[in-house]
């Protein structure tokens, strides 16, 4: 899971756990129907690789 800010236009800016871009996207349109596209943005960084 991932932590996304989700701004819709002309709304507060929100953050989120979601599974993907998509995700917080589809739910940004859920909330808000027949807003402009919201801006998402993803505040998690995935890790690759073991703890060093």
């Amino acid at each position: 899971m991932l932590t996304f800010r989700i701004k819709v236009p002309g709304r507060i800016a929100y953050d989120g756990i979601f599974a993907s871009y998509q995700a917080a996207q589809a739910d940004a349109e859920r909330q808000f129907p027949g807003s402009h596209p919201a801006c998402v943005i993803c505040l998690s960084r995935k890790q690759q690789g073991g703890a060093s």
